[in-house]
């Protein structure tokens, strides 16, 4: 049971990106286990954060499986459904395979919309993605949508798309409810939404390319570094190297 873990487990990790971070998670673990607990970034990036505002198409993609109870796919697919949007320039990527009833329903409207313009606007696939064609259209796209849902993503619980966003070097969109605090330096460099119809408002100025990328420009730049993976490496050394150093000879912390 969870008791076992928590006597013979010596320390924890939580994901997170950040240095002595307040993730509830670790707050939370901290409080109940009395034990140490580290954070790490569940993916690092090679080079600096360096989105590309500057493209001819707005290729919007969805990372994970498609499954209810972790995305609200319906809500984004309801909107590329719009016939408003059948002249303008854009492409969806429902990036995973379907799990369930949900998943499958989801593909149908995606195959309906395609056949309602003629057109493959929405790529979808109906069975399991290899990395290489996961890493392939991450690559093509050019904002990674989040529509997450609280109840799966909550006490600061990661989400890999985060991740995706900084080591593909795309715009991330994702609902303000994600981020467990406004002062995250992440947060300035992402589009956020507090309602479906506010992030239909999003969409609709990136389709209408009306969009005001300044502030997101400015917040791209403050976290350049942030995710690279020599500075996660350092952090985690020195923090490894302190936390042994803390035992006495007995194997018990001082």
């Amino acid at each position: 049971g969870s008791h076992l873990v928590r006597k013979y487990v010596a320390a924890f990790f939580v994901s997170d990106p950040h240095r002595n971070s307040s993730n509830p998670l670790k707050k939370k673990l901290e409080r109940i286990t009395k034990k140490k607990v580290f954070e790490f970034p569940f993916k690092t990036s090679k080079s600096a954060y360096c989105p590309s505002f500057d493209y001819d198409t707005p290729i919007f993609c969805i990372p994970g499986s498609i499954a209810k109870h972790r995305r609200d796919y319906k809500s984004v697919i309801n909107f590329f459904s719009r016939k408003s949007l059948k002249q303008k320039k854009w492409k969806l990527i429902l990036l995973g395979r379907p799990v369930g009833n949900y998943g499958q329903a989801i593909l149908k409207l995606a195959k309906d919309i395609n056949k309602s313009l003629a057109d493959d606007r929405v790529v979808y696939y109906e069975n399991y993605l290899t990395k290489k064609d996961f890493e392939k259209m991450l690559s093509i796209s050019t904002h990674i949508i989040a529509p997450i849902e609280e109840k799966e993503y909550r006490l600061g619980k990661d989400s890999g798309a985060i991740y995706d966003v900084f080591k593909h070097n795309k715009i991330g969109i994702f609902p303000d409810s994600y981020f467990y605090s406004d002062d995250l330096i992440e947060k300035f460099a992402i589009m956020t939404y507090n309602s479906i119809n506010q992030l239909y408002l999003l969409l609709e100025k990136i389709v209408d390319e009306t969009y005001n990328y300044s502030k997101i420009k400015q917040g791209c730049i403050d976290i350049g570094d942030y995710f690279l993976e020599d500075r996660y490496t350092d952090f985690i050394n020195e923090e490894m190297k302190n936390y042994f150093n803390s035992y006495d000879d007995l194997g018990k912390l001082n």
